[in-house]
């Protein structure tokens, strides 16, 4: 019984929409809305795409800004360090004479025989331990030791050593050993040993 209320109803409504229908300017007002309301329909699905393009444009020039200002921070400080490269580059050879970047060994043997003789100072042997091409951490430099054994007058010898600490290269002089020489009046035996420095 209830449903065939309900049909009885539907038809009701639809009897009594129909004339209304009929009349002319009830449907101007029809076919108006049924406009509206499909335009606003395929407007929404229309717009909806470019509201997406739009938001994701700008999501892309936000993005670009960034990396934009990121670059222009980079490309300052690399100017600013070619600056600061420029001023220092005429000393660098001098830092690099002074710890050079591997043992450099045979140079160093080269520089100790020819203080040698400049001092007037015999140098008998020139002893190099092994080198470790490693350093013990980044933050320090690698070494190896040396021994100068020689011959000479006591105060060459001593000249000879102050050269020998003075010179470009960073070396420290671990222990110093002078003796008589038994054969030689007023010349002396020594044994000077030290370490040399280097970057890895």
């Amino acid at each position: 019984m209830k449903i065939l209320s309900k049909n009885t109803n539907y038809e009701k409504y639809y009897k009594d929409l129909v004339p209304y229908l009929k009349k002319e300017e009830s449907q101007k007002y029809f076919y108006i809305i049924l406009s509206i309301s499909a335009s606003v329909f395929f407007l929404i699905f229309a717009i909806n795409p470019t509201l997406s393009t739009i938001a994701n444009l700008k999501k892309q020039i936000s993005d670009a800004r960034f990396v934009d200002e990121r670059l222009s921070t980079k490309v300052q400080n690399l100017s600013s360090l070619s600056q600061e490269y420029q001023i220092i580059q005429p000393y660098i050879p001098f830092v690099l004479d002074a710890i050079p970047q591997s043992p450099k060994a045979p140079t160093l043997v080269g520089q100790i025989a020819t203080l040698g003789q400049i001092n007037s100072v015999t140098i008998s042997n020139i002893e190099i331990m092994p080198v470790s091409l490693t350093a013990k951490n980044t933050s320090s430099s690698a070494e190896f030791s040396f021994n100068v054994i020689g011959t000479s007058e006591f105060s060459n010898a001593q000249n000879f050593l102050n050269d020998l600490v003075s010179m470009q290269r960073v070396l420290s002089v671990t222990s110093i050993q002078i003796t008589s020489n038994s054969k030689i009046e007023k010349q002396v035996d020594f044994i000077f040993k030290g370490s040399a420095y280097f970057k890895k």
